[in-house]
């Protein structure tokens, strides 16, 4: 891989975290605190190498909150696998003539531990800084807790990552939710209402949240209220399917029959972990099959009829 390849990678890996230009987080200050105290240095950073710039995500005993990526002696971590060391800036060609060595802060020890992207993309790193050379480097002790705080800032990336995916497929969840036709809804594994899609709102004429827990009972007849809460209890206790038909008020306040399923989700131990159900507009049909049937039996009497006179 080129230099420019290498360079593209890790500014398309950066940039995927979303970390840049984020605001102060406990998390990363922690690091360079403990960094700093540990090494026993007055400069410590959580460093990001971008494009054109090396940015800190925290910092400690430096005022700067970004150099340019010419400046950034974090950038020759990223070629390192672990720990890079400058025992003294001064005596090293690649930094000797780095600003920051030879004006303010006139840095003459680094360590840095190398910080990869969720996807295995050196970015950045966990660095600790001096104003005075350390020929003896860093101790085993100091070491192995950089390296430990590196490992660290990765998993709050990783973290970052993960709730970034759960977003994403929450509002995907969202947009096919709510084009759907049928009312959608889900609960925790208690059977506490916290998601109902657009279509339930459109339906019952109901303020967003206003349904949530036990509130959905109250939208049901009266007369089907206390059926529809017992098949419910029972398929919570017993983990079974849930389908039922009541009659579900409409934002006009009338009552329509409606058909209402549900299926456990379950985790790979076989725990239910949550309910999604739909609620199926179904009183057109019924009224239909209702009509049907009083047409038939009219019919059967009328033929049972015409037999006996017959007979």
């Amino acid at each position: 891989m080129t230099q420019a390849q290498s360079r593209d990678a890790r500014v398309r890996s950066l940039t995927a975290t979303g970390i840049l230009d984020t605001q102060a987080e406990t998390a990363f200050d922690d690091v360079v605190r403990m960094a700093a105290l540990v090494c026993e240095t007055p400069i410590a950073v959580v460093s990001f190498v971008d494009a054109d710039r090396q940015w800190f995500k925290a910092r400690i005993g430096l005022e700067v909150s970004e150099t340019p990526v010419e400046m950034a002696i974090c950038r020759h971590v990223l070629a390192c696998e672990g720990l890079e060391v400058f025992p003294d800036l001064t005596a090293d060609a690649r930094t000797s003539d780095n600003p920051l060595v030879i004006e303010a802060p006139s840095l003459r020890f680094y360590a840095g531990a190398r910080v990869d992207s969720p996807d295995g993309v050196p970015i950045g790193s966990v660095a600790v800084m001096d104003t005075a050379a350390r020929p003896q480097g860093l101790t085993a002790a100091q070491t192995e807790t950089l390296l430990a705080l590196a490992r660290q800032v990765m998993a709050q990336l990783a973290l970052r990552a993960q709730a970034a995916r759960l977003k994403d497929g929450e509002s995907r969840f969202q947009a096919i939710a709510d084009s759907m036709p049928q009312m959608v809804w889900s609960t925790r594994p208690d059977g506490y209402h916290d998601y109902y899609n657009a279509r339930w709102y459109e339906f019952t004429g109901m303020e967003p949240g206003s349904t949530d827990g036990e509130a959905w009972n109250d939208m049901f007849h009266p007369e089907d209220q206390d059926r529809a809460r017992a098949l419910w209890t029972r398929s919570l206790e017993t983990g079974a399917p849930y389908e039922i038909e009541y009659r579900l008020r409409r934002h006009d306040g009338v009552y329509r029959w409606t058909l209402g399923r549900a299926l456990p989700i379950r985790d790979a131990g076989g725990q239910i972990t949550r309910w999604f159900g739909t609620c199926t507009d179904i009183d057109d049909a019924k009224r239909l099959a209702e009509e049907r049937e009083l047409v038939s039996q009219e019919l059967s009497h009328r033929i049972k009829n015409i037999f006996a006179v017959i007979s």
